[in-house]
């Protein structure tokens, strides 16, 4: 080991077990300094304990990653103790085992803004201390379950899902500055995260194919270090991977419904509820519903007898559709002047419902921000922002108004995507794998909702005509006239039809889904390459 490395510093989260302190006894024997975090300070006192053997610096930190200050805590940790990070392992996750409506929206927030926000920021604000130093390395641990929806692990395997997405594009746009961004894609490990009863770490373990946390952690940092862009330790892993993407959906539904293979808690609602229907007034909820895609929808839904209760930050042009769709449709229609990238967004709206005794049959998660840039050279502020409105938000909106639907047996919701969500694209990386996020979260929702009456659509589409994205006149009535930007009025139209047909995903337009194989199989080296010759292609 050279002397320069023992100057060297690694960072690891959820450091205290398992695969995280695995990684600390590794890169402790090459020499590294360790800052450990973690949240339980039994653990991190052992783990520190353990670590003294090897003769080198250890800054133990307890602090738990799922708070809302924590990133910015934790930069403040290393500030004061002068430590340049080198090598940042982002390990921190917790896994929960229940369906979504079974989730409290305390554990949705706390596992979103643990495996989603502050691994971003992490990545984002140690990324570009490393940028700058012109080196290091970054460990994502994502996992098996980012490939396929998983019920009853919908929030785990769609935030896994995000990061997977993620570290590629991160990858993309930190290769040039000598920062390798690799992803841990592990299947089943014996952690003391892992529980024993679920059915496939039993089967695993049965069989003999529950790796062990030390044996990951040996295999990850060496081919961190040798540049590898994704590791997944075992063969049977690694043909899984290559194939659970090809898994029909319907495979899954039906053994979500006929089996017990995925009930670590499941829901008897039911065999033990009678049916609640009332005789409320039918309401349909949109989130940026008062502009663009979300406008057309409050429109088509009005004409069609719904009430309205549109949710936008755009309160004058709230107040102005509002009484335009009022008058013409002879509805009724609400307005909440809400915006949600705050954290209470979502229960603010869900009381303002019970309050005013709202029934929601129809909720629409439409709202979205799209900007381009490095990650790097985003502001934190807005990456949380972006994060809270494109998951955080439509996760707990979901729970709460579909917990209602699951008691009335009855409901529909339609979460909107992109067909970004089929591709880690630098430059939107953000964009596309919340986008993502919410792809694999719909459709591991509608494999829960679905036994009780609950209708889960998620729509993908390609460029629309909003002023989501800043193209001249000229230019957006060219992509209109060719077929690649879609009018607001025809997407919602296709939307709302595939949504009432209870059909679970749409990608409107025929250039579109052309697209999509397209995307799967292009390489990110040629995505870069034209983003470098052709950076306005990238630019809104």
């Amino acid at each position: 080991m050279s002397n320069s490395k023992l100057h060297k510093t690694a960072l690891i989260t959820g450091a205290g077990s398992g695969i995280g302190l695995q990684c600390a006894h590794v890169l402790a024997k090459k020499g590294y300094n360790l800052l450990i975090v973690g949240r339980t300070p039994s653990k991190i006192t052992d783990a520190e304990t353990s670590l003294q053997q090897y003769g080198i610096r250890i800054y133990p930190l307890i602090l738990d990653l799922s708070l809302p200050d924590a990133t910015q805590n934790l930069l403040s940790f290393c500030k004061n103790n002068q430590l340049n990070i080198d090598v940042l392992i982002a390990n921190a996750g917790v896994s929960l085992g229940n369906t979504l409506t079974d989730t409290s929206p305390e554990d949705i927030v706390r596992l979103l803004r643990l495996h989603i926000v502050h691994t971003t920021l992490l990545c984002r604000l140690i990324g570009e201390e490393m940028k700058q130093q012109k080196e290091g390395h970054i460990l994502i641990v994502s996992s098996l379950t980012a490939f396929t929806p998983f019920p009853t692990m919908s929030l785990y395997a769609a935030s896994k899902s995000y990061l997977h997405y993620f570290a590629k594009a991160l990858r993309a746009e930190l290769k040039s500055y000598n920062v390798h961004v690799s992803e841990l894609c592990p299947g089943g490990v014996d952690t003391p995260m892992v529980s024993k009863d679920n059915f496939f770490i039993a089967t695993a373990s049965r069989l003999g194919m529950l790796s062990s946390a030390k044996d990951v952690a040996k295999e990850s940092i060496d081919k961190l270090f040798k540049h590898k862009a994704g590791i997944t330790p075992c063969l049977f892993y690694r043909i899984l991977i290559f194939f659970l993407p090809f898994v029909p959906k319907g495979i899954i539904v039906f053994l979500y419904t006929h089996s017990s293979m995925f009930a670590n808690k499941k829901n008897k609602m039911l065999h033990d509820k009678e049916n609640t229907w009332t005789n409320n007034p039918s309401f349909a909820l949109i989130t940026g519903g008062s502009s663009g895609i979300g406008l057309e929808f409050s429109k088509l839904l009005a004409s069609k007898g719904y009430h309205i209760l549109m949710v936008s930050n755009q309160e004058h042009a709230l107040a102005l559709q509002s009484e335009h769709i009022a008058s013409t449709y002879s509805v009724n229609v609400d307005t909440l002047c809400m915006d949600l990238c705050q954290p209470d967004a979502a229960e603010k709206i869900f009381l303002y419902c019970e309050t005013k005794n709202i029934q929601i049959d129809v909720l629409i998660n439409n709202a979205g921000v799209y900007f381009t840039g490095d990650i790097l050279d985003t502001d934190p502020k807005k990456i949380e922002n972006t994060l809270r409105l494109h998951c955080i938000s439509v996760s707990l909106l979901c729970h709460y108004f579909g917990k209602k639907m699951q008691e009335r047996k009855k409901g529909y919701i339609l979460n909107m995507s992109s067909l970004a969500a089929w591709m880690p694209y630098p430059k939107i990386a953000l964009y596309a794998a919340s986008k993502r996020y919410i792809k694999d979260f719909s459709r591991a929702i509608r494999t829960e909702l679905l036994p009780y009456g609950v209708s889960v659509t998620v729509i993908t589409p390609g460029a629309v005509n909003t002023d989501l994205l800043n193209l001249s006149p000229s230019a957006r009535k060219i992509a209109v006239k060719t077929g690649i930007m879609m009018c607001p009025i025809k997407l919602a139209k296709k939307a709302l039809k595939a949504m009432f047909r209870r059909k679970a995903g749409l990608t409107p337009g025929i250039l579109n889904c052309i697209g999509i194989p397209v995307l799967l199989i292009t390489p990110l080296r040629l995505i870069s390459l034209i983003q470098k010759k052709f950076g306005k292609v990238f630019q809104s």
